[in-house]
């Protein structure tokens, strides 16, 4: 018999919360998105999800791939 799994739902609300509690750290070159300077109190995940959906899509799907390892229920 197979060990059912649980998926979890990651929002990308969540994850937009999670940049932007790591985007406290990081350098101002992070912040510079299609050649302009953006402001660092509109959060790293919304600009993220803004200027670069592409870039947003991949590291959320990683993201949830991540959390879903972690919580496989056996």
């Amino acid at each position: 018999m197979e060990t059912p799994k649980y998926r979890f739902k990651y929002t990308k609300k969540e994850f937009e919360k999670y940049l932007d509690e790591i985007g406290e750290n990081l350098p101002d070159t992070d912040f510079v998105m299609q050649r302009k300077m953006h402001r660092r109190d509109i959060g790293y995940g919304l600009l993220l999800r803004s200027y670069e959906p592409i870039k947003f899509e991949k590291k959320y799907n990683e993201w949830v791939k991540s959390k879903e390892s972690k919580h496989e229920i056996i």
